[in-house]
C-alpha cells in the first residue's frame, strides 16, 4: 500500500518532522520536490496524504497520533482518497465528532466537496440496518453547512429519520430508503416536525415495504411526514408501499394548546406514489401549500383509500390557500381527490372556520389503467353554518369512474362557496338506482347537476358529459 504526502503551509519544524517520517523508499518525487520550499517562512500549511481509495484508507494501520513516531499525523491534517475523490480531516483522538475510523485508530471527519457530503463518504454501505448511521450523517451535513447526497439504497427501521432544520438532502441514481421487516402500525420514514424549518428534499424515494409489515392494525405508517413546520420544499418525491400515507401533512399539538402548530409555506412538486395503504397524500393542515403535478395510483387497504385526501382533524387545522395543480390519479379504491370537513366544526357558534382550496386541471384516469372509484368527493358539511370559505375545481377531467364522477356527500346548509367549472366527464355511469344513485355530478340524495346550475352554494358551470 502506498500513500502520497503533500506538504503545504506549516512550520519549518513540522515540515522537517514530516520529512523524517516519510523518508521511505515509497516517498514520491512530488513529495520530495515539495520539501524544497521549507526555507519559506510559513506557519499555516497543512500536510495532505493521499490514498488510492477509501478501503485503503480505512485499512491503514501505519498512521498514528503519537508525535515523533513513524506515521505521525496531527489533528487538522488532511487525508484524500483518489478514486472516490473524498477528503477527510484528522479529528482529535478523543470525542465523538468524527465520521470514520481507520484500522489504526485515526479518526476522520469528512470534508465537503463543492458543498456536498456523500453517503459513502460518511460510512454508509447500504447493508443491514443503517438508521442510526444515516441520522448521524444528515445531522452532520447540516452542522457543516453542506448538502447531503444519498446515492444508494439504505435500509431503515420504523425509528425513521428526523430532519434537522436547514437540511438539504438529495437522492441520486438508485438511492432510496427502504423499510426492513417490521411490525408497526405507525412510523415516519422521513419526518419534518415542529421546528424542522427551511428544508429541501430533492428526489426522495421511500419504499415502506408494507409486504414486510407483520402488523394487522394501524394506518399511520408514513413515507414523508410534515407536521407543524415552515418553508419546506419537496421535489420529485416517490413514496410507495407505505402502511399509511405516502406523504402526510399534519399539525402538532392538541386543539386546546396555545402553541398548536400547522404547516406553513410548503411546496411539493411532482409527487408520485403507488400501492400505499391509506392515502397517496393526506393534507390535514396547511397555509400556503402548493402541490403540483402529483400522480398517485392503486391506494388500497385502509379507508379512505384516496389519491389525495384533504381532511382536517379538528377546527385548529387550517386550510388556507391550498392549491392542487394538475393532480393525476388512477386505480385508487376510493376517490382521486376528496375534501372532507366533517371534523372541522369550531366549538362555539361565534368561531368561524375559513378555508380556501383550489384544484386546477384534475385528471382522474385519463391514461390507461384501472379507474378511481370516484373522481372528486366533497363531503362532511352537514349543519355546520360557521364553516366559511371557497372551494374551486377548475377543468377537472374524470374518465370511466364506476361510481359517481363528482359527489357532494352530506353537503347542506353550507356557507362554503363551491365552484366546479368546465368539468369533463367521460363515460360516466348512467343515472340508475343500483344500491344508491349513480351519475356524473350528484348530491348523495340523488339531486343532479349534470346539466350545470346551482344547488345552494354549489355551482357547476359548463359541464361536458358523455355516458
Amino acid at each position: 500500500m502506498t500513500h502520497t504526502l503533500r506538504t503545504s503551509r506549516r512550520s519549518i519544524n513540522k515540515a522537517l518532522a514530516a520529512l523524517a517520517l516519510w523518508s521511505l523508499p515509497a516517498m514520491t518525487a512530488r513529495a520530495a520536490e515539495a520539501m524544497q520550499g521549507l526555507a519559506e517562512p510559513a506557519t499555516d500549511r497543512v500536510d495532505e496524504i493521499e490514498f488510492a481509495d477509501l478501503p485503503s484508507l480505512l485499512a491503514d494501520a501505519r498512521l498514528t497520533y503519537a508525535p515523533g513516531e513513524e506515521g505521525a499525523v496531527g489533528v487538522g491534517d488532511v487525508l484524500r482518497v483518489k478514486r472516490e475523490g473524498y477528503a477527510y480531516q484528522i479529528a482529535p483522538p478523543a470525542g465523538s465528532d468524527h465520521d470514520l475510523t481507520t484500522q489504526g485508530g485515526i479518526r476522520l471527519s469528512a470534508i465537503a466537496s463543492n458543498g456536498v457530503l456523500e453517503c459513502r463518504q460518511m460510512g454508509l454501505k447500504g447493508i443491514g440496518d443503517e438508521t442510526a448511521l444515516l441520522q448521524r450523517a444528515v445531522n452532520r451535513a447540516v452542522e457543516r453547512h453542506s448538502r447531503f447526497r444519498q446515492s444508494q439504497k439504505i435500509h431503515i427501521t420504523p425509528v425513521g429519520i428526523t430532519c434537522p432544520p436547514r437540511l438539504d438532502w438529495e437522492f441520486v441514481g438508485p438511492a432510496c430508503l427502504e423499510m426492513l421487516a417490521h411490525n408497526s402500525g405507525s412510523y415516519q420514514m422521513i419526518r419534518c416536525h415542529l421546528g424542522a424549518n427551511d428544508i429541501l428534499l430533492r428526489r426522495p424515494v421511500c419504499n415502506g415495504r408494507r409486504d414486510l409489515n407483520a402488523a394487522t392494525t394501524g394506518e399511520w405508517g408514513m413515507g414523508i411526514s410534515l407536521r407543524g413546520c415552515k418553508n419546506i420544499t419537496v421535489i420529485d418525491p416517490q413514496t410507495d408501499n407505505c402502511w399509511g400515507d405516502g406523504i402526510y401533512l399534519g399539525s402538532i399539538g392538541r386543539p386546546e394548546d396555545t402553541d398548536y402548530a400547522v404547516n406553513q409555506n410548503v411546496t411539493i412538486i411532482r409527487p408520485r406514489g403507488n400501492n400505499n395503504r391509506r392515502q397517496g397524500m393526506s393534507i390535514i393542515s396547511g397555509a400556503d401549500l402548493l402541490v403540483e403535478d402529483s400522480y398517485y395510483t392503486n391506494t388500497n387497504g385502509s379507508p379512505p383509500q384516496c389519491a389525495i385526501d384533504i381532511e382536517p382533524n379538528n377546527w385548529r387545522d387550517v386550510l388556507h390557500r391550498i392549491r392542487i395543480v394538475r393532480p393525476k390519479s388512477s386505480g385508487n379504491k376510493n376517490a382521486g381527490l376528496m375534501i372532507h370537513l366533517g371534523t372541522a366544526q369550531p366549538p362555539t357558534p361565534s368561531d368561524i372556520y375559513n378555508i380556501s382550496i383550489s384544484i386546477i386541471d384534475m385528471d382522474s384516469n385519463t391514461g390507461s389503467g384501472t379507474p378511481d372509484g370516484y373522481g372528486l368527493i366533497i363531503s362532511g358539511n352537514n349543519d355546520r353554518p360557521n364553516l366559511h370559505g371557497t372551494i374551486s375545481a377548475i377543468r377537472p377531467r374524470i374518465v370511466d369512474t364506476p361510481s359517481t364522477a363528482i359527489l357532494f356527500s352530506r353537503w347542506w346548509l353550507s356557507n362554503i362557496k363551491v365552484l366546479v367549472e368546465m368539468p369533463e366527464i367521460v363515460r360516466a355511469p348512467r343515472p340508475a338506482l343500483i344500491g344508491r344513485k349513480k351519475g356524473a355530478i350528484l348530491f348523495d340524495d340523488g339531486r343532479s347537476l349534470d346539466k350545470g346550475g346551482a344547488i345552494g352554494q354549489v355551482h357547476v358551470v359548463s359541464p361536458t358529459i358523455t355516458y
